[in-house]
């Protein structure tokens, strides 16, 4: 029996890896252990989406994950006679206006090297629970290994990561509530001779089923919708040879398959459990929710839900909050996913439909996007996940009518727009960069005339560092270069009224955002009394 864990992390995939990597950044060492003797090798998913590139910048695995994947900076959809549309992701304002295709071993890799080389936490491979025991305080993981011995593990929490499939979810009888989809898949990494290039996704829309094609770096991933095609599902070994016949009949111009690295056939299931949390056990990733790949948003979710939850539960674990504020993961996470598996669902079934008129009356749609340029920023803004927000279970909820401020300021439940800042005085080249920290950010802004709004900002200033300065760290956005200030905090100097402009903060007012950089809570004015009104509901006083 080993020594008494804080966390244990049943599931070494991108979920469980980014968990245990941002648990570690909030100062909590996790124990991570996965069934696989061996890491993943294949490519699996793929599509790395915008929201999921701001949270590897915080990470600090941005850089190299755009060096090693491949930019697609756009999706051409085609119909059997010629193109319908180019949807350009450079619209998007966001500071990675693409999708990053990167094969799903790498980016394990890249996590793994991540936990190992700046935070000294390696996996335990070879281990499967088989039961559980429930105490008051803790829970006993009970675990196999590949040679039929077992080992237990003490837990304060538990998190299963385990993917679809998930022991931990049967253990718990976790209800994986939903059901199989009629759709059937068949897919191919290979490289392609073609004209199209390297950085534009492309999706067939044939008369027999769609298909899409995804680049990376150095070979293309090739999904082909079989559901009509029965002797294809039957059919006990696929062929490169197969697909060519496909590509043939489903696109209009030559293209030539070759190379063929790995190829697999799957279905669809649109499930997702009753409860994220159930005491102390948390559902994350694919354990929690799966769903159809259109729009390749199941990692992206699984990530965000690691994002999500690690902060609150080494909150807790510091003593820096209450137990209460770990509801707010099902809160949050819960429609999120719900709505993911709505419209992946509806994208499936619209993109594989058998019947000539919804054929035809989603080829105009598509045709007609490209004159309507608002729909077609909102579902791309869908598709990148930058207007993810939590309206349920955010934590200012009860705050969120304050009113003076703009239609365009981040609103309580949105994470702001990391775009480039040009900041004098700092050669930090984005706002969340100058104010990054596992700590809750307040953002005090002075307003064009600082001088009516000192008194008020000493007042929250002084409070919060006796009442919470373990939870929150404090910075003074400036409108005057330098501001010489009677507070010993961070000030950022925005003479051109930049920031203020974007938060609406033009004659003052105060932020709070989450260490996930969610939009805590939000005033016009700089008093005090609706935000430690917040903080208590929360927070442990230092």
């Amino acid at each position: 029996m080993s020594g008494m864990l804080s966390v244990l992390i049943v599931g070494a995939g991108p979920t469980g890896l980014t968990l245990a990597a941002e648990l570690a950044r909030h100062g909590i060492h996790a124990h991570i252990i996965d069934h696989r003797e061996e890491p993943l090798t294949t490519s699996n998913a793929l599509a790395i989406q915008s929201r999921t590139l701001d949270i590897w910048q915080d990470m600090g695995i941005v850089q190299q994950a755009l060096s090693q994947g491949n930019l697609i900076e756009g999706i051409q959809l085609f119909s059997t006679k010629h193109r319908l549309l180019t949807l350009k992701l450079n619209i998007l304002k966001t500071q990675y206006p693409f999708v990053l295709s990167l094969p799903q071993a790498e980016t394990e890799s890249l996590l793994t090297q991540l936990l190992h080389n700046k935070y000294h936490i390696n996996i335990e491979r070879g281990l499967t629970c088989i039961d559980l025991i429930e105490h008051a305080d803790h829970i006993d993981v009970i675990c196999e290994k590949t040679d039929k011995s077992s080992t237990i593990f003490q837990c304060q929490w538990v998190i299963g990561c385990d993917g679809s499939h998930s022991t931990l979810r049967n253990l718990t009888h976790n209800e994986f509530i939903g059901k199989m989809l009629n759709q059937h898949f068949m897919m191919i990494d290979c490289e392609i001779d073609w004209e199209l290039p390297n950085n534009m996704g492309s999706a067939f829309l044939a008369n027999d089923g769609v298909m899409a094609v995804l680049p990376l770096k150095k070979h293309q991933r090739m999904i082909v919708d079989i559901t009509h095609q029965q002797s294809l599902q039957e059919k006990l070994e696929l062929t490169l040879g197969d697909f060519q016949e496909i590509m043939d009949k489903r696109c209009y111009f030559p293209a030539r398959l070759f190379n063929s690295q790995w190829i697999s056939r799957f279905t669809i299931s649109e499930k997702q459990v009753e409860m994220y949390r159930k005491g102390r056990i948390f559902f994350a990733g694919d354990a929690a929710h799966i769903h159809s790949p259109i729009g390749g948003q199941g990692l992206n979710t699984g990530i965000q839900d690691a994002h999500n939850l690690a902060w609150k539960l080494a909150f807790v674990l510091h003593g820096k909050a209450h137990e209460t504020l770990l509801d707010t993961y099902h809160s949050e996470r819960y429609p999120i996913a719900k709505d993911v598996l709505h419209s992946t669902t509806q994208a499936t079934q619209v993109m594989t439909t058998n019947s000539h008129f919804l054929r035809w009356v989603r080829n105009s749609f598509f045709s007609s996007l490209r004159t309507l340029p608002l729909l077609r920023r909102r579902a791309l803004e869908q598709l990148s996940e930058i207007k993810v927000h939590y309206t349920q279970g955010c934590l200012d909820s009860h705050y969120r009518q304050i009113k003076g401020f703009s239609v365009s300021a981040p609103k309580p439940g949105y994470r702001p727009i990391n775009q480039p800042l040009k900041l004098s005085a700092t050669n930090l080249s984005s706002l969340h960069q100058s104010i990054e920290t596992s700590l809750f950010k307040l953002l005090i802004f002075t307003g064009k005339k600082p001088e009516r709004t000192v008194a008020n900002i000493a007042t929250i200033v002084d409070a919060i560092k006796a009442r919470y300065s373990t939870q929150i760290a404090l910075f003074c956005i400036s409108s005057i270069d330098n501001y010489d200030a009677p507070w010993a905090i961070r000030i950022i100097h925005d003479e051109k009224m930049k920031i203020h402009r974007y938060f609406s903060c033009c004659s003052g007012g105060v932020y709070l955002l989450r260490p996930d950089n969610v939009v805590a809570f939000r005033n016009h004015l700089i008093v005090s009394d609706p935000l430690f009104s917040l903080l208590e509901t929360y927070f442990i006083e230092t």
